[in-house]
Parts: structure tokens; sequence; C-alpha cells
């Protein structure tokens, strides 16, 4: 057979040329139908968050460094996202409307209309991108099927503005498939201005979709509030309780979306989780602490879901997927080296992870060496004034009860090449760093787990399997929050949504192995911890309890020899019963082996052996401590002197059995 190296890309050509010629091998190339696009797309983004996430991220690769958002709470019909960022040219604005699915990022082309920089990875200020394949205009259709885009670039004369209009596939009558797919219309024009140096995109959908406001407005939760209301009303039992925290809700009816609903009939319309007052970029910070605050009251396993409203969960969510900053700092930027019982994780399978020595002045990030990836403090996102902020605490935390009683945090970073095979093959290198946080207690419920962050961004959330961890550790588990930030790789093993990835992708799979080698490593240094502040709290136990015998025995004594000179008696155990009579007032010290009395240690009736646990132990201790006690409060009385020599070894047997019964719950 012969082989024509001409790339035939028009089907009637090559359509012709198969027909017309037998044993012929003609090339092509794979086109994707625009119905199976939007039919894939239509089902890539469920909820509102995941469209507002695409479209910050948008703005986050413009290198916008301020995105302000207004959803029109609590009614949500239009949504309104703008951005400072360099904005697009025209050509760019025709090739994004004409080439959904293709995108410009990561191309050769991408410079060319000022998308990248020279490397395509990059934005053209240096920023990694986060956004990828070019769909994110169709996760507007989760929201509104008619929107504007308005963009203008720093020195254009001009702005040009697009009205589009999808087509969403489930709209589309099914007798029509054998014609052309469109994916909407769009009118495009240009605007004259007169401020030549602003610039951004500002994107403005109007008339929300039924679904989506039904899911803002929290529809389902009121409409069931409602139900259990009129039936604890009508058999007088206890009402139900509404959200603690929530935007606000409208009344019911056909006439009442602009009225807003008071559910205690007192004019309250909102519950909001910060204080009247609090600014802008310290509300999350509030929000977060108020989560927090919910683990030292009844509610010891505190959800964002059942505290907010989905308007406020998805704030929360928002918050964990951009790049931006956290509410009260970021651990790798801790330079106090008290804060925290930090360790070194071993990228080796046997080791264990070591203490961290922090350098002098110097932060964690600096001593590990760890660069900063999108650096979070050029880029803002206020969503109706709400600064958005990653809502995870490492500081300042409810104290709670626990033999460890700071937080561990075991930091760690890894790379690999795979010895330099291809990248069909190993999907390239792969690198990353982490901390896996340990506390007492990890808030809200849904932080147990590990995220992992692709350039500072991420669409997934925490995953409370540690990514399929089998060692059976629940408890410890729910006291771990983790996060694992991708320096290079992994953006291949996402899905296309961007919020699940491929687990049996080459990246995927060396990154779970490392976190559950870390796991591995943190729950050993874990228990160790653990069982030495056991050792040591019961330690401390001993003593106290022993101190706390021997004041009463000294009490004893003085309270009996107010005018004596003599000093309490030595009392102790020896393997033979050598009795010795109290001394004529002078004093001995019992350190260097004088002993006033010695006792039977027969008497106990106690075998020392290596099987013999610590509490047994500590328990024989503080018995031997109680009978020397028992018997310098008779020699105080002058009890055991009456007692013939041969009949106290019986007496202090006598006394120490009583002593040594324990209670029996069943008695």
């Amino acid at each position: 057979m012969n082989t024509e190296n001409k790339l035939i890309k028009d089907s009637q050509e090559l359509l012709g040329k198969l027909k017309a010629h037998e044993e012929q091998v003609f090339s092509t190339k794979l086109k994707t139908n625009e119905r199976v696009l939007a039919r894939v797309t239509d089902g890539i983004y469920r909820e509102p968050v995941s469209a507002l996430r695409e479209l910050i991220s948008n703005a986050f690769d413009a290198d916008a460094e301020n995105v302000f958002i207004t959803t029109d709470a609590p009614r949500f019909k239009n949504i309104r996202i703008e951005d400072d960022g360099q904005g697009m040219s025209v050509e760019t604005l025709v090739h994004v409307i004409h080439n959904i699915g293709g995108s410009l990022k990561r191309t050769s082309n991408g410079e060319f209309y000022g998308v990248t920089g020279s490397n395509g990875n990059y934005s053209p200020k240096g920023r990694r991108l986060i956004g990828k394949i070019g769909i994110g205009l169709f996760s507007v259709s989760q929201l509104s099927q008619n929107f504007q885009i308005i963009t203008k670039r720093s020195g254009d004369n001009f702005r040009t503005v697009a009205t589009v209009a999808l087509q969403q596939y489930n709209e589309v009558d099914e007798r029509e498939a054998d014609q052309e797919y469109e994916s909407g219309n769009v009118n495009i024009w240009k605007e004259k201005v007169e401020d030549l140096n602003s610039h951004g995109t500002t994107i403005v959908l109007n008339n929300i979709r039924v679904q989506a406001r039904e899911t803002l407005t929290d529809k389902r939760f009121w409409r069931d509030f409602d139900i259990n209301q009129n039936e604890s009303q009508l058999k007088k039992i206890k009402p139900p309780t509404p959200k603690k925290y929530y935007i606000g809700r409208l009344e019911n009816g056909k006439n009442a979306e602009e009225i807003l609903h008071s559910i205690n009939k007192d004019g309250v319309y909102q519950s909001l989780p910060w204080d009247e007052g609090t600014a802008d970029d310290e509300k999350f910070l509030q929000m977060t602490k108020r989560v927090w605050d919910e683990t030292l009251k009844s509610n010891q396993r505190p959800q964002i879901e059942k505290l907010f409203d989905h308007y406020f969960y998805m704030l929360w969510r928002l918050s964990l997927s951009i790049p931006t900053n956290y509410v009260n700092g970021d651990i790798f930027d801790t330079t106090d080296p008290d804060k925290y019982l930090c360790y070194h994780l071993s990228n080796l399978a046997k080791e264990q992870a070591k203490k961290f020595d922090f350098e002098p002045g110097k932060s964690i990030r600096e001593t590990l060496k760890i660069e900063k990836i999108n650096d979070n403090e050029k880029f803002k996102v206020s969503v109706d004034n709400i600064v958005l902020k990653r809502p995870i605490l490492f500081d300042d935390l409810p104290k709670t009860k626990g033999r460890i009683n700071k937080p561990m945090v075991f930091f760690g970073k890894y790379s690999e090449n795979f010895g330099g095979k291809p990248a069909t093959l190993s999907a390239g290198e792969l690198k990353f760093h982490a901390y896996l946080f340990w506390n007492n207690k990890i808030a809200p419920v849904e932080h147990r787990g590990v995220l992992i962050r692709v350039f500072n961004a991420s669409g997934t959330l925490f995953d409370e399997t540690f990514l399929d961890y089998q060692v059976q550790e629940i408890n410890r588990l729910e006291q771990i929050t983790c996060e694992i930030f991708i320096e290079k790789g992994f953006d291949s093993a996402l899905n296309i949504d961007r919020e699940s990835f491929n687990y049996s992708h080459p990246h995927a799979v060396l990154l779970t192995r490392w976190l559950h080698n870390s796991l591995r490593q943190l729950t050993n240094t874990q228990k160790s911890l653990a069982s030495s502040a056991r050792t040591e709290q019961k330690t401390q136990n001993l003593d106290l309890a022993i101190d706390g015998i021997k004041q009463i025995a000294q009490k004893v004594w003085d309270s009996n020899h107010e005018s004596s000179l003599i000093s309490k008696p030595s009392v102790d155990f020896v393997k033979e019963n050598t009795q010795i009579s109290i001394n004529d007032g002078q004093e001995e010290d019992e350190e260097e082996g004088y002993t006033d009395y010695s006792l039977n240690r027969e008497i106990l009736n106690f075998k020392s052996n290596e099987r013999n646990t610590q509490n047994e132990k500590h328990r024989m201790r503080i018995l031997e401590e109680k009978l020397k006690a028992i018997a310098t409060v008779l020699i105080s009385y002058g009890i055991f002197d009456l007692v013939p020599v041969d009949k106290r070894d019986e007496m202090l047997r006598a006394i120490y059995e009583i002593v040594q019964v324990e209670g029996n719950d069943n008695a």
C-alpha cells in the first residue's frame, strides 16, 4: 500500500480520494462535534460554585489583582464578575468565541494573542496558569444562558462588548440531531471610551436560571423547614432549628420575590457569621472562628453544610479553591518554634519523621527552601464586600484536653523525574511540598482529610479517605488536615471538571504512595508521643499521690508532737524485719541509710518482675506508701510500740489486705 503524506482536513476531499483510489492510505484528523462538546460540558459544572471558580481562575490567569463579584443576594437575579486583569483584545475575544475548548493557554499562539508569556505555561506577568482546557465559558451555563462580556486592554481607546446567548444541549429537539449544532449566538461590537489606562474584564450574568436560584437561595431547605414548623405547631412539639447562619430568605408566593422573610417575625432577616461593623477583610476570619467555637459547645463535630446556608457554604468552598491568603497566616511562614511540635517527613518507606530544627530567624519555608507558587499577596477576591480567605486556622485554636498539649505539624517535599523517561510514559516531572497538621480536634468536619492544590488552586474538597488509606486509624485520621501543593506536574492527572483526578495516572499513584507513607510516620510519632505523655502524666500523678500521703502522715505527727523536738520517724520496708527503736531525739539523715522503723517487705506480698505493667508498679508503690503512712500514724499515737514485736507484722499484714481490697461494680 502507498501512503500519502499530505494531511487531509476537509471531509469531502477525503471522501473523494477514498472513492478514486484503492489501496492508498490517507491521513486526516479526528474532529469533535459541537453537539458532543456541548453535551460533555453540560454535565461538567454541576453547581454555581463551580462556575464562579472557573471565572475567578480566568481572572487570575489574566494577571488580575482584584476580582469583585456581586451576587444580588439573597435574590440572585443577576451576578456580576469584574476584574482588573489585562483584558482581551478584539482578536483574542473573537478567537475565544470561535474556539470553545481550544484554549490559547499552554500553546504557541498564547503569546501572540496576549494570553501567555513566552513560556505558554505562564501568564504575561509570570503567573503559573491554573486554567487549562478553554471551556470555562460553558461554566456560566449553570448560572445563566444569557450573559455579557465587557473587556478592555490598557492603552486602547475602546472596549469590546459581546452578548452571548448559550444553547443548552438538553433544550435541543432530538429530531434535529442530524442538523448542525450551534453552541449559541453572539453579538459583538466596540465602544469608544475616554479612559485609556483602564483595563480588565467584566462578565454580567443576566436572568439567573431558576435551578441555580433555587440552589443559591436554599429553597429546598427552607421549604422543608416551613413544613416541619407547621407540623410542630399542630402537634405542639419542639419547632425545627434554622441553619445558624444565613444571608436571608424571601417570602413564599408568586409575587414575593422582593420581600425578605423574618423567620421569627422579629424583623431580623439574616444571621451573619461575623459581628456588625467587621471590616471586609476580617469577615472570613470571624466566620472561621465561629466554626471552631462550635467545638467548645455541644457541637463537637461542626459541619459547614449544616451551620451555613448555601450562600455561605458556597463562599467557603470558593475560598478553599482559589489562590488566596489564609485567614490567619500561612503555616509555612511560621518562625516561632514554640507554636507547634514540628517534624520533617522522610521520603523513604521504612524511616520515621524527625524533629524539625528551625534555623534562627527563618521560617519553615525558608528552612526547607520551598518557593511560593502563585503568590497570594497580589490576588484578592471580594464577593458582596466579603474578602475571601482560606478558612484554615493554625493559630489561636480553642484549647482542648489531651495528652499532647499543642498541635503537631509534619512538613515534607518530594520530586521525581522518573529517570528521564519520556513524558508519554511518565507524564513528566512531579514536584510538590506538603504539611500534615494534627490536632486533638479539626474543624469543620469537612477539613478532615487531604486537599491537593495544583499551582495553588484546587477544584476538589478535602478527601476524608486520604486517597483511600487502608490502615485502620479512624480516630487519628479525624485529627488530621493536610494540604499538598503541586509545583510541577499532576495537571494532566486532573479530570475535565478539575474537581477530581485520575487515580491511575503515574503522578497520582506516586503522590498517593507518598501520602500514605507520611501518614504512617505521623501516626507512629503521635502514638510514641502520646505514650510518653501518658507515662509522664502517670509519674506526675504518682508523685502527687505519694506527696499527699506523706503530708497526711506528717500532719498527724506534728499535731501529736507540737512541743517535742523529736522529728517524724522514718519508716521503710526491708527484706528482713529488723526493729530499731525510736531514737533519742538526734536527727539522722534518711538518705544516708538510717531507718527508725524497718518493716518486713514480705508483708507487701508483691513480686516485682519484668512482666509487671506500669499501672501495677504504680499501684503497689502507692499501697506501700499508704502502709508506711499508717505505720507512722500508729507510731504517732503510741499504738505501734504497744504491739508486741512478733505481732507487728501480723497487724500490718491485716491492714495491708484491707487497704488493697478494691470495690466491685457488681457488688
